[in-house]
């Protein structure tokens, strides 16, 4: 249970620290944090 919030923090914050200029991330973070949610769902076993 504790790693479906470790590793989406854990990946946010490496991708993060690879984009210097913080404009990337605008337009990357919200696909990225909806495809880890909608992972940690699958994950969880939840049906979609």
């Amino acid at each position: 249970m504790v790693l479906i919030v470790v590793v989406p923090l854990v990946v946010m914050t490496l991708i993060g620290l690879s984009f210097p200029e913080g404009t990337v991330l605008d337009y990357i973070a919200p696909a990225l944090l909806a495809t880890m949610a909608h992972q940690g769902k699958v994950e969880a076993g939840y049906e979609l």
